[in-house]
């Protein structure tokens, strides 16, 4: 059997389906023990250096100009997607294109035209075939930038390629396939840029091997799929680090770097929906409220703000029954995430950080905008009533994460895992 006929697409969960031969993905692991072996070397070589850089990294200060990013599905209703995305006010999108669609490119090349006046990443997905004939990847690779590059200028190369039912078996064959790619962009392309590593979670020794590798390539800008569903709330620990410390991390692998350049993007992540199946990317254990859905959504784009280090958070993705911000089973349903991710760019594109604390058990951000200052707020105890006094707090107006319930400001603020947000300086919101 060939290779890549062991590869099989969920379209309900927009993902591969996981490897059923386990025969196959242990006889692929053993054939690329050479690469697994880089990829310990690599580890312990540089581990010691990356957590000192880890130690002593810089505070930077976050920014919200183009922080706000959405991943959008040209084969998922097209017409009222371009509508949404002016709706929401998100200028940087995400499209996927499969490589192995290069014959059916015009689509999306229609869909890419009308989506001028927006930076646009094409996330181009690998398949076994591909990774198996180089000669085909170059010509495949040649007709898409050919095609794209009138208006796109950013792509991603290559999708969760530290998961072997995406196709890669080891991050050397990633680094070869990437390696095609670099090589044509240096040779006919040179306005493109280049993106990767793009692996998925926090596998964060995947990323070393990756940014730190003796291939004759660069990553213009280095992209995760950070994803942190499997700890419940942004806010929770695995192994010791939240969100913000996560990023941390990764921005201090990719300072050390000479494979990279600075900028971090998050291509990826979401919380997957309870009661979807089979539209969730993954099983019970990990799906949540839409309720809660929301409140994560809102806090990972805040935390990822003061990080300081993320260029751009690309939400997967915009319409999807399982995960997304609409829901298309029965017509098209705006779930409340969507309302308040609109609420959020509304309020926040172009504002600065000013500064963040947590007083009395209350994370606050506090942001300046124009003339404007405006706080973010949230507890992640049960809703209890806080004062102005405790959170110092002089706002004029107050509202719910949608932009719908005005929060009365004077005396008392009831908060949760919600988060609201208070205003200052701006009379008519």
């Amino acid at each position: 059997m060939k290779q890549s006929n062991y590869f099989q697409w969920d379209f309900h969960s927009d993902q591969p389906y996981p490897l059923r031969d386990k025969k196959f993905k242990q006889s692929m692991g053993f054939r690329l023990w050479a690469d697994h072996l880089k990829m310990v070397y690599t580890n312990v070589l540089h581990w010691p250096r990356i957590f000192w850089k880890y130690l002593n990294l810089p505070e930077k200060v976050g920014r919200t100009e183009e922080l706000f990013g959405m991943g959008v599905d040209c084969e998922k209703n097209p017409g009222p997607t371009i509508e949404m995305i002016d709706d929401l006010g998100v200028d940087h999108l995400l499209v996927r294109f499969p490589l192995e669609k290069i014959d059916r490119i015009k689509p999306y090349l229609a869909f890419i035209q009308q989506l001028q006046g927006k930076n646009v990443v094409v996330n181009l997905l690998q398949s076994r075939a591909l990774i198996e004939d180089q000669n085909m990847l170059k010509k495949y690779l040649t007709s898409v930038f050919h095609g794209f590059s009138p208006w796109v200028k950013s792509f991603q190369i290559g999708n969760a390629v530290n998961r072997s039912k995406w196709g890669f078996f080891s991050l050397d064959e990633y680094l070869r396939f990437y390696e095609t790619a670099y090589n044509l962009k240096e040779q006919h392309f040179k306005g493109l840029n280049l993106i990767g590593p793009s692996i998925i979670d926090f596998e964060y020794h995947q990323t070393l091997r990756a940014l730190f590798n003796t291939y004759p390539i660069r990553f213009d800008q280095v992209s995760s799929l950070l994803y942190v569903d499997r700890r419940g709330a942004p806010e929770n620990k695995q192994m010791g680090m939240d969100l913000r410390e996560k990023i941390k991390l990764l921005a201090a692998l990719v300072s050390a770097s000479s494979k990279s350049g600075q900028e971090i993007l998050i291509t990826e992540t979401n919380w997957p929906l309870a009661g979807t199946a089979p539209y969730a990317p993954t099983s019970n254990k990990e799906c949540v409220s839409e309720e809660t859905y929301t409140n994560y959504m809102l806090r990972y784009y805040l935390l990822c703000l003061l990080s300081g280090w993320v260029k751009t958070v690309y939400w997967h993705q915009l319409i999807a029954p399982g995960y997304g911000l609409v829901d298309n089973r029965d017509g098209l349903r705006k779930r409340s995430a969507y309302y308040a991710y609109k609420n959020m760019v509304k309020l926040l594109k172009g504002a600065q950080l000013v500064s963040y604390s947590i007083d009395c058990g209350c994370y606050q951000i506090k942001l300046a905008k124009d003339k404007q200052q405006i706080e973010a707020l949230w507890s992640l105890r049960p809703k209890k009533i806080f004062t102005s006094n405790c959170l110092k707090v002089n706002a004029e107006a107050g509202f719910d994460r949608g932009g719908f319930d005005k929060i009365e400001t004077s005396q008392e603020i009831a908060l949760g895992e919600e988060v609201v947000y208070l205003i200052r300086g701006k009379k008519d919101y």
